[in-house]
């Protein structure tokens, strides 16, 4: 990661969009994903996941990730 300058912040912010259905929000040292599929039995339902993303030091060894699922 650069130094966090407010010059080099500025850059950070906002979202991108990657179409038709995966959204980032970046943010200095980490980000959120989003990404909406169909589900293939159903059309009348999709696939919702979300990923959370973290930065870490290259001295630290980040901890392994886990998936969660959770259903509405």
């Amino acid at each position: 990661m650069p130094t966090p300058t407010p010059e080099n912040l500025g850059m950070w912010g906002g979202e991108l969009f990657i179409f038709p259905n995966f959204l980032i929000l970046p943010m200095a040292g980490n980000a959120m994903m989003y990404r909406a599929r169909p589900d293939r039995l159903d059309p009348d339902r999709c696939i919702f996941e979300i990923y959370s993303t973290k930065t870490y030091p290259a001295a630290v060894k980040p901890p392994r990730a886990e998936v969660r699922q959770v259903t509405d």
